[in-house]
């Protein structure tokens, strides 16, 4: 197995692990104040949930997505409507940043039942997801990329790197990851 293809697969552990997490603290909440006292880990599980799929996870996925269909070792549309999803769960987890930010900044942007159901269907989202990508498109690209193929990839792979602390932002993300496992 690639190392590439071991750390997309890792991602995907990685991230059920603190959706599983959130979604036991969310079965625990009675009322706004159990929300109001898990607030910080809410909110850095939100932050690693959006942040590390859009700046690591889903660049590397659709870079080779690209390459995978430029080579055409697969059906090409395959991916489109995991590219789409992309987009529908980024806008889906910045709106409920969003609204645990307002609720955080005391803006009250819905009250206990929407707060909670909101994060019970977007943990469903984000999971669905995850299963539908391990079900379905790791096999897919473990059946079509060769060790040729995985070196051509990997020579031109572009990551993102952080532009005022240098290094590759995954990494610094990755930190938060522990501080969450650690709270659990």
């Amino acid at each position: 197995m690639h190392s590439i293809f071991k750390q997309l697969a890792d991602d995907h552990i990685n991230i059920s692990y603190v959706m599983i997490v959130l979604a036991k603290h969310a079965s625990q909440w009675q009322n706004i104040d159990d929300i109001r006292s898990d607030l910080d880990f809410i909110q850095d599980s939100l932050h690693y949930l959006s942040d590390y799929p859009q700046l690591c996870h889903h660049p590397i996925e659709e870079q080779l997505f690209d390459y995978i269909e430029e080579k055409k070792l697969c059906d090409p549309t395959m991916f489109s409507e995991l590219r789409a999803e992309h987009k529908e769960l980024e806008t889906i987890t910045n709106n409920i940043k969003e609204q645990f930010q307002a609720f955080s900044d005391d803006q009250k942007m819905g009250g206990f039942e929407e707060l909670k159901q909101s994060t019970v269907s977007f943990i469903r989202s984000q999971q669905e997801h995850v299963k539908n990508e391990d079900t379905l498109i790791l096999p897919e690209i473990d059946r079509a990329m060769s060790e040729e193929h995985w070196r051509e990839f990997t020579t031109n792979l572009n990551f993102e790197t952080d532009p005022v602390f240098g290094g590759i932002q995954c990494e610094k993300i990755s930190q938060l990851l522990r501080s969450i496992i650690k709270r659990k």
